[in-house]
């Protein structure tokens, strides 16, 4: 008898049942989840959340978004580096500026349907 009925008995407790359709995406998709997690986790903040829509219109320094943003540079420079070792942005030095740019397209199409989404 299958103790979890509507769970094929070929899945063991804690995993996904192997079914084959969508359900193998996810399965595939699985180990991702972790990354996906805390990647949002990282944008969750409100600050983190309009430094990356500021970032989605090009790069900028962490002066230039301190003075945008009217924060003080620490607070700024604490979730710049967060979202950067989470993956989420990229820094690049020149002289003595640190700019900030989105990472990938993915994070770029993300803030742009934040901002469609919720801010327009």
């Amino acid at each position: 008898m299958n103790p979890r009925p509507n769970t094929p008995p070929s899945a063991q407790p804690g995993e996904l049942p192997r079914l084959p359709g969508a359900l193998s995406g996810l399965q595939r998709a699985e180990a991702e989840f972790g990354t996906i997690a805390r990647c949002l986790q990282a944008i969750g903040h409100p600050l983190s959340l309009r430094i990356l829509c500021l970032l989605s219109e090009g790069e900028a320094s962490v002066g230039e978004l301190q003075a945008r943003l009217g924060k003080p540079l620490p607070t700024i420079s604490l979730h710049l580096h967060k979202l950067a070792d989470r993956g989420i942005l990229e820094a690049r030095s020149a002289g003595n500026r640190v700019y900030f740019t989105l990472r990938s397209p993915h994070i770029r199409s993300l803030v742009e349907g934040i901002r469609t989404n919720f801010l327009n």
